[in-house]
């Protein structure tokens, strides 16, 4: 259904083109592709008809206000783990490997510094030469079933048991917790009038999209029920 839109919306915009007598003017991209004719006359079209002012300042500072946490720098963490190797759909591998970061986790109860040499010795991951040290990572930067265990250890703690995830079963410490900070205003403020201007020229766009659709004759796809995409 959507593909059919999209075909709909990009034969009006043909139509239109050709009834405001645009010439194609095909521009290039950065590898010096030229556009095709059609795609320039849709782009000439949407630039010619399709006008939104400039997002001010008041208006970003507004937004800026309103969606704080989206303006924060990444909490980091500097974690080290030791990696049992194994596939989850290979249950006895998985079980073995768990029963494995089980003992270690015992002995480095016992023991905290043997952390490093375990990791040089029984990590199956590549991390593993340097003691089992991650560096910094950010949220996303893991999988999930990792990160989960990662964002709810303090800082020093070994978790007290084995994390599993899709690629085996870790032994996971971490050693410092670097909390994200607010970002000032002045470092976004660029990155939000771009936000809000591409967001005023998609519903401009969208809504002449819609008029056009109204003048022509259209069976079968209702263009007020949903999002009318954009071809560019």
């Amino acid at each position: 259904a959507e593909a059919i839109r999209a075909l709909v919306v990009r034969r009006l915009l043909l139509d239109e083109a050709a009834r405001l007598g645009l010439t194609p003017e095909p521009a290039r991209d950065e590898k010096g592709r030229p556009e095709t004719e059609q795609d320039a006359l849709i782009r000439q079209l949407l630039e010619q008809e399709v006008t939104v002012p400039e997002a001010d300042a008041d208006t970003c500072r507004r937004y800026f206000e309103n969606n704080r946490r989206k303006f924060r720098s990444p909490d980091l963490f500097e974690a080290a783990h030791i990696l049992f190797a194994a596939s989850p759909q290979d249950q006895e591998a998985y079980e073995a490997a768990t029963v494995k970061a089980e003992q270690m986790i015992e002995v480095l109860k016992r023991d905290p510094r043997a952390f490093e040499t375990i990791a040089r010795e029984r990590s199956d991951c590549s991390s593993g030469k340097d003691g089992g040290r991650l560096g910094q990572v950010a949220r996303g930067d893991t999988v999930p079933e990792f990160e989960t265990f990662l964002c709810n250890l303090e800082e020093g703690q070994l978790c007290p048991v084995p994390v599993k995830s899709r690629y085996g079963v870790h032994v996971l410490r971490l050693d410092r917790k670097i909390e994200g900070r607010d970002l000032p205003f002045e470092h976004v403020a660029d990155r939000i009038a771009d936000y809000l201007q591409e967001a005023s020229w998609r519903r401009a766009a969208a809504q002449y999209i819609k008029l056009l659709a109204g003048k022509a004759s259209i069976e079968g796809i209702d263009f007020d029920a949903a999002e009318t995409p954009l071809v560019q």
